[in-house]
């Protein structure tokens, strides 16, 4: 697979690097915020200079934030696997209270992960819907939003 930074991101290091690094943790399932900070730490590690280094409390924190935000930038450009018209998000965390991010090429062969992923999508839907119901240029969207809902939710 041909990964990609999203476009507003400002990332510098190599994504197909940054997929390798975050498979061999997710192959593990355990690709969490701070794990990818702690193989991050070496100065030789692909990651490494995407984070701050100041060790204090607060650092710690805000490198943990720095890697979910990796985490969700990198994507997977469509080749005959993925089939989207568009990159798409190389992972999610399906259970919100959990830590863990899983692959989205794994999580759309475990059926009650993709089902997950879908109902995770599905209150996305109802949320944009209430976020922008004021909208009525959107009246189509949101219908086909309920109906989406109603077959699938």
């Amino acid at each position: 697979m041909v990964y990609e930074w999203k476009s507003a991101r400002q990332i510098k290091a190599d994504p197909n690097e940054a997929a390798k690094v975050m498979n061999q943790l997710a192959e593990s399932d355990s690709l969490t915020a701070e794990n990818l900070v702690e193989v991050s730490k070496p100065e030789n590690a692909p990651l490494h200079n995407e984070f701050e280094w100041d060790d204090t409390i607060a650092a710690i924190k805000y490198r943990n934030h720095q890697a979910r935000n990796i985490i969700n930038a990198l994507v997977i450009v469509p080749d005959e696997t993925i089939q989207a018209k568009e990159p798409v998000r190389a992972y999610f965390k399906i259970e919100p209270t959990e830590p863990t991010y899983r692959q989205l090429t794994a999580i759309v062969k475990t059926p009650s992960q993709r089902d997950a992923l879908l109902q995770s999508a599905l209150a996305e839907l109802v949320t944009f819907q209430r976020k922008y119901a004021v909208l009525t240029e959107l009246k189509v969207v949101f219908a086909s939003i309920d109906e989406t809902i109603e077959n699938y939710g």
